[in-house]
């Protein structure tokens, strides 16, 4: 087991979740969907199902031991930095506290802005770790273990962070 290894299975892990989330209720998905800003330039919030496809296909690229590590990453990457420029785009127009449509139950997890950025930019430094090694990565049966354990972690953290949106909601109403 490496730690490089157990991260790129909990990153395959989070985004395979991340796209059952979506798959499991698309509907509630669409209307996340339709709030941020690249969905009022398409014909269809239809078109919201391109996001828990491309999810499963970055997760099969980090969870299948075949050396296609390299464009998992990128992928997951590219999708991270995309939903941060969509939150930091609702953030700028006023908007504080949203379900990210991330993971979790769409419709009812509400975080502050500045907690998934938080959350994306910490993304964002483990993806950019591992994509230095990610060309001679090869995942063995430990780094799954390893990689459920860090996903625990993950969700105990995100607890948190969805705590402390529903604290300061709950402070601002008095």
């Amino acid at each position: 087991m490496t730690m490089e290894g157990s991260n790129v299975c909990f990153l395959g892990f989070l985004f395979l979740r991340s796209a059952w989330m979506k798959f499991k209720d698309p509907r509630a998905f669409e209307t996340i969907f339709a709030r941020y800003p690249l969905a009022g330039r398409l014909p269809s919030t239809r078109w919201a199902i391109a996001v828990p496809l491309y999810e499963t296909i970055v997760a099969a690229f980090l969870l299948v031991p075949a050396g296609l590590v390299p464009a998992g990453v990128s992928g997951a990457l590219a999708l991270v930095i995309a939903g941060s420029a969509g939150i930091g785009w609702r953030r700028l127009r006023g908007e504080s506290h949203f379900a990210c449509g991330c993971e979790g139950s769409a419709e009812t997890d509400e975080e502050t802005a500045g907690a998934m950025l938080l959350r994306n930019a910490l993304l964002c430094g483990l993806l950019a770790s591992v994509l230095k090694v990610a060309p001679a990565l090869r995942q063995q049966g430990f780094d799954y273990l390893g990689g459920l354990a860090l996903l625990l972690a993950w969700d105990l953290l995100r607890s948190a962070m969805v705590t402390e949106g529903r604290v300061h909601a709950w402070k601002a109403r008095g």
